[in-house]
């Protein structure tokens, strides 16, 4: 009984563990896109390789997005580090 649970404690965390990089995988390839399509570049390099010249601020919509992928990249250790605690005090 006790391993078929552990069993299903890893599954979910396999599955989230899967979705939360799908989120952040879509995440960035969203920003990316509203980046290149309004061809709004606070930072000099990017705005050199897209020939355009650098602003100093961005639109709403990017800092969103920004605050979003921002907020995935946080929260990965804790989620990670959940299965470590929970196999270190399973048994």
């Amino acid at each position: 009984m006790k391993a078929r649970n552990a069993r299903n404690a890893w599954k979910a965390f396999s599955i989230s563990f899967v979705l939360l990089s799908a989120k952040g995988l879509a995440t960035s390839i969203y920003q990316t896109r509203l980046r290149i399509k309004a061809t709004l570049f606070v930072s000099p390099e990017d705005a050199y390789w897209m020939r355009t010249r650098a602003i100093a601020g961005e639109s709403l919509r990017i800092q969103r997005v920004s605050a979003v992928w921002r907020n995935n990249l946080e929260n990965i250790p804790y989620f990670l580090a959940v299965p470590v605690i929970y196999r270190a005090f399973a048994n």
